[in-house]
């Protein structure tokens, strides 16, 4: 009895070129040596594939089982997130793919039901969601690009009439420059001329002052002189 139901039990692992526990991509590989199967240096009959003892030391053999300490097991979850276990965690009673293959009803008892659908829906909900805060994330970025650039051309053409202003007034500055600088040379002549002028001033009147300083001594000399000579010729 217990041997009928390995043999089921290991039929159902490797039927139709399927094999339990393995990517359905490497299916392919485990039955190109028609009814062999190679492994390392290792040469085995397809029929010890999932077989529950661990022929290859990498564990190939047994995709489907725990025989191999090195193994793991691949649950597509159709409908959710592909996952790979240990080979520790297959037919251990506990469910652990969503879509149950990890648990064989025929070695565990247990039916874990296929619930990758229903998981895969709230992630998918959850994932519509994250994907909306992204894309409105996006759009307030791009709107804020947009104002950036907007921006960015109402300084630049600021700049550019501040630029051409500077441009302007620098020439007029160009312009005037000679003007002032002539300016200032007749202002210099004008000063010079005054100061000579007043200079002139100042010795005139200083002249003009001795002179009548001179005028008034000898004058007083005169006059002293005839009182000197009146009083002589008084006595």
């Amino acid at each position: 009895m217990r041997l009928l139901l390995f043999l089921q039990l290991h039929a159902a692992c490797i039927t139709a070129q399927r094999v339990r526990g393995a990517p359905a991509s490497t299916w392919k590989s485990y039955f190109e040596g028609g009814q062999t199967f190679v492994c390392g240096s290792t040469t085995i009959s397809v029929a010890q594939i999932n077989d529950d003892y661990c022929d290859c030391e990498d564990g190939a053999d047994e995709p489907g089982t725990s025989a191999c300490a090195t193994g793991t097991f691949y649950c597509r979850n159709k409908g959710h997130t592909p996952m790979t276990l240990a080979a520790s965690r297959v037919d251990d009673g506990i469910c652990d793919c969503c879509d149950g293959t990890d648990e064989a009803v025929a070695r565990t008892g247990v039916q874990c039901d296929d619930v990758c659908l229903a998981t895969g829906a709230s992630s998918r909900a959850a994932a519509v969601a994250l994907l909306d805060e992204y894309e409105r994330g996006l759009a307030t970025a791009r709107d804020w690009g947009s104002r950036a650039e907007a921006a960015r051309s109402k300084w630049t053409e600021e700049l550019k009439a501040i630029d051409a202003e500077l441009e302007a007034k620098r020439k007029v500055v160009e312009e005037i420059e000679p003007k002032k600088q002539a300016a200032e040379e007749i202002e210099k002549v004008m000063q010079d001329e005054a100061r000579k002028k007043r200079d002139e001033e100042e010795a005139l009147k200083k002249a003009k002052e001795e002179a009548e300083e001179a005028e008034r001594k000898a004058k007083e000399e005169a006059e002293e002189e005839a009182e000197e000579e009146a009083k002589e010729e008084a006595t």
